[in-house]
């Protein structure tokens, strides 16, 4: 058989590859319900993901305000929790809390941040083990959010706790002292959150926070001096009662602000500009009000960052932005849902797209999974065949213009089974071994033995010498003695058209 050279092409950029403001038609959110795992209160403030006992898949760490914990959910499969929860007290109501690797063990510690204006830190001592908690520096007042990040370019991970008069930095430092304090004042009212970023290129992680007040609400962006310190705050006008966070939204390499507002149904976007300077806001209005959390992912797989965003409105639903670059953006929104104070988009089945969980007033967190199996380049052929754990699954994802990221992805096989990736120029639909193969198999890709969770990434360059508008068709297969003919078990096909 000669292979297609398009198919060639494809296989070969995947087998060298190393491991891994205007509105557009509306479409079907790209999240579907999964599951709820039962918490023991209620009043979830605060969500974070980590792989906290070194399986490779996403636990959960979850704030309870009114009962002054935090529950830890260890994740026994993917998209699968172990239920009860291990609690970890705290000396706060907590509203917000990170995770960070302090003294370099390889284990996470967990610091919490509370309406009492206490940081709380809980050495970790293996996995899922947590000394008692120590406080430091109350300072009487609401805080609302934290965040882990190395704020002194030292190499070691620092806090950045916003409260209602400012924010303070909590320097890591070697050896049992543990923390130096910086406090740092805002310059502005009442803050809601903060985030961090380079916003003027010189190596250093800046700050951005977000101050509430009504129409007098604005951010600020704190420039960093350097040693955990920042200079005076640059103020930016955004809409009503903001909570905000970084991302590279229009894809030219400078960081930019996204906040939701609470105050009007919108997301406002400064589009960075460079030196640390932002451009005046564009507001994308959006159906849903009572805005709360969000959190910024590249959920439909075209390289740019999607926005998902909660309402802290009871029975209302969530709302996703889709990023679609110069082509706008698309707005959908999920099933009705409790009131949502905190969500997280984790990889829960390891298939290489952002998930979704949330968590709110209900005494659960509720976990979404991914449904798009194909999104602009990239198109779905059919559905796979069952095997062990069900059929398995296949996401490309990538614009695939000369040059961009690329990638392809295998879940949801037996765990350490051969698989082959098919690649074709052109789709087909032939009934083979109890399933349907989707690629004319120009070229067949050995990919070797799927990892413990049944899965393969590869991350690689769009290569040069395909033309636009041509078409390679790939499929996974997976040698599975529990798929229907005994022999193999097929994924969904996937069709990549080229702009």
């Amino acid at each position: 058989m000669v292979a297609h050279p398009l198919a060639h092409s494809l296989a070969c950029a995947a087998l060298v590859a190393a491991p891994a403001a205007g509105a557009a038609a509306a479409q079907a959110p790209p999240f579907e319900k999964l599951a709820k795992v039962a918490l023991e209160g209620t009043h979830h403030t605060a969500l974070r993901h980590a792989d906290l006992d070194h399986d490779g898949l996403p636990d959960l760490a979850v704030a309870l305000n009114y009962q002054s914990r935090i529950e830890l959910l260890r994740a026994s499969a993917p998209a699968a929790y172990n239920a009860p929860a291990l609690p970890v007290p705290l000396p706060t109501h907590p509203f917000g809390i990170a995770l960070a690797d302090l003294n370099a063990d390889g284990w996470l510690e967990l610091a919490a941040t509370g309406d009492d204006g206490v940081f709380a830190l809980c050495a970790a001592t293996g996995p899922f083990q947590y000394a008692a908690p120590l406080a430091y520096a109350d300072v009487a007042t609401t805080s609302n959010s934290l965040v882990a990040a190395d704020l002194d370019n030292d190499g070691r991970s620092d806090f950045l706790q916003s409260h209602s008069t400012g924010f303070r930095v909590f320097i890591g430092l070697p050896g049992p002292s543990m923390f130096g304090l910086t406090p740092q004042s805002s310059g502005s009212a009442t803050l809601f959150n903060a985030d961090v970023g380079d916003f003027d290129a010189d190596g250093l992680l800046d700050v951005v926070t977000a101050s509430n007040g009504g129409a007098a609400s604005r951010l600020d962006v704190h420039l960093a001096l350097g040693s955990g310190a920042f200079g005076p705050g640059q103020p930016l006008a955004c809409g009503p009662d903001p909570a905000v966070h970084v991302g590279d939204i229009d894809g030219d390499g400078l960081l930019d602000l996204v906040t939701s507002n609470y105050g009007a149904p919108s997301l406002s976007l400064l589009l960075g500009s460079g030196g640390g300077a932002f451009a005046a806001a564009i507001d994308l209005p959006l159906p849903i009000g009572n805005l709360y959390d969000f959190a910024l992912a590249d959920v439909d797989g075209n390289a740019t960052l999607d926005a998902v965003v909660a309402s802290a409105t009871g029975l209302a639903p969530l709302t996703i932005v889709q990023n679609h670059g110069a082509s706008g953006f698309d707005v959908s929104t999920t099933e009705l849902a409790p009131a949502v104070y905190a969500l997280a988009l984790p990889d829960l089945d390891l298939d290489g797209r952002p998930d979704l969980v949330t968590a709110g007033t209900a005494s659960y967190v509720e976990l979404f999974g991914n449904v798009l199996e194909g999104h602009g380049a990239w198109s779905a052929l059919g559905a796979g065949s069952k095997g062990t754990h069900g059929a398995p699954k296949l996401v490309g994802s990538g614009p695939l213009t000369l040059g961009a990221p690329t990638s392809l992805h295998v879940s949801n096989g037996k765990s350490g089974a051969p698989a082959f990736l098919v690649f074709g120029a052109a789709p087909i639909a032939l009934p083979l071994l109890g399933a349907t193969l989707y690629a004319a198999p120009d070229v067949v890709l050995g990919l070797g033995p799927l990892d413990v969770h049944g899965t393969w990434s590869n991350a690689f360059a769009w290569p040069s010498g395909i033309a636009s508008g041509s078409t390679i068709a790939v499929q996974a297969w997976v040698v599975d003695a529990a798929s229907a003919s005994g022999l193999a078990a097929a994924s969904n096909g996937v069709l990549a058209t080229v702009p």
